[in-house]
């Protein structure tokens, strides 16, 4: 959906800003880590991109009842969507093939 492909960009080029446990397990996102992401995408981080985020982030995260699939630990249970974010991603700021 279009109105969701800033947030998809944005948590994309977040890949790198999450908070870990003792264990190595995600915890969240470092929030502070996001909105300089957001300054350099030029992406407007408000209330709605925030609950946007916050979505993609628990279903990283999982239940809560479990580490989730983590991220580099185990396959992502969403490889479609990781294929299209990294897609997506690449084409925004212009590595396409």
């Amino acid at each position: 959906m279009e109105e969701n492909e800033d947030a998809l960009a944005l948590f994309c080029a977040c890949a790198t800003q999450w908070r870990r446990d003792l264990l190595g397990h995600p915890t969240g996102l470092d929030y502070a880590g996001v909105l300089a992401a957001a300054n350099m995408l030029g992406i407007k981080v408000d209330w709605v991109m925030l609950r946007k985020l916050q979505v993609l982030e628990l279903d990283v995260l999982g239940d809560g009842k479990t580490a989730g699939p983590g991220i580099g630990t185990k396959p992502c249970r969403n490889a479609h969507a990781c294929a299209m974010c990294t897609k997506h991603c690449d084409e925004r700021i212009g590595h396409a093939e």
